[in-house]
């Protein structure tokens, strides 16, 4: 980043926006991180719907 002093205060908007309902994630998918390669791919394609989500313990 450019100017990483503007981070946290767009992360602090970016985190208000969602908590007030203003601002709606789609999640397209929880993944185990096994599956971090396929998950990739998915993105990769640009055939995905929404966020795609790695958990490292599933």
């Amino acid at each position: 980043m450019r100017k990483p002093e503007l981070l946290q205060p767009s992360m602090n908007e970016l985190m208000t926006y969602t908590a007030e309902g203003k601002l709606k994630l789609t999640i397209g998918g929880v993944h185990p991180l096994e599956d971090a390669a396929m998950v990739h791919t998915l993105l990769q394609s640009r055939k995905t719907k929404g966020n795609l989500i790695v958990e490292p313990n599933r």
